[in-house]
């Protein structure tokens, strides 16, 4: 039996699954709400009418509006979580995706600056295409940090054995920009929502996928160094 780098990564595979909690591609049209309208997985929207199966989102006014999916349960400790969104066009707005601790109390207002332990991905098309990891304690907004995105954002939550504690690393395009401690206790909805500016305020949302992996276990710990072992007797 040959032993290869291959085999050792299947075998630490067989100890986890991921777990797919809310993904959307929106493929749905320009003209129906995404209002009540089924993910493609992980339940239903509630949303501003402004917001279409489509993925799309236009106005002419300067307004905020907002979106949101109920969690089956609030984050869990010894797990990873990745939050993964792409946008195909974004003018003249700011976008938020992200998590937060409660349902939103109207769709017809922002998603920052109302959550206290809120995290956010931040797509600003104001001028030029930053993005940012947005963070709010309940009375001050941070951005522990800024790059320029291309299609995607993403963050790495790793919640160990303590929520209070949890490893939060900011992705853009698939690149880490950096990683920060965050308390994600009691985190159970997906929000996005819109800050629309003068002139036609749009965007046009690729997809949206948020996925769970437990972290691995001391069993496939042992059961990978046991593999390693093997490995390095039979050279």
């Amino acid at each position: 039996m040959l032993l290869t780098v291959g085999s050792l990564l299947a075998a630490s595979a067989m100890h986890v699954s991921a777990a797919v909690i809310v993904q959307d591609d929106f493929s749905g049209d320009s003209s129906t709400s995404l209002n009540g309208a089924a993910a493609d997985t992980g339940g239903n929207w509630t949303s501003s009418d402004l917001f279409k199966t489509d993925g799309s989102f236009t106005t002419g006014s300067n307004l905020d509006r907002s979106a949101y999916v109920s969690l089956p349960s609030s984050l869990e400790a010894n797990q990873v979580y990745t939050l993964e969104v792409t946008l195909d066009a974004q003018a003249n707005s700011f976008f938020y995706v992200g998590l937060q601790g409660a349902e939103l109390a109207t769709t017809e207002d922002r998603v920052q600056n109302k959550y206290a332990g809120s995290l956010l991905l931040e797509f600003d098309a104001i001028g030029t295409a930053e993005s940012k990891l947005h963070l709010y304690d309940g009375s001050n907004e941070v951005r522990p940090f800024t790059g320029t995105y291309n299609t995607s954002l993403s963050m790495i939550i790793s919640t160990g054995s303590d929520l209070t504690n949890a490893s939060v690393e900011f992705l853009i395009d698939g690149v880490s920009q950096g990683t920060i401690s965050h308390d994600v206790t009691g985190l159970n909805t997906l929000v996005m929502g819109i800050e629309a500016t003068s002139g036609t305020s749009s965007v046009d949302i690729g997809s949206v996928n948020f996925v769970a992996v437990p972290e691995p276990s001391s069993t496939a710990l042992i059961g990978l160094a046991g593999i390693g072992f093997i490995l390095r007797r039979r050279r």
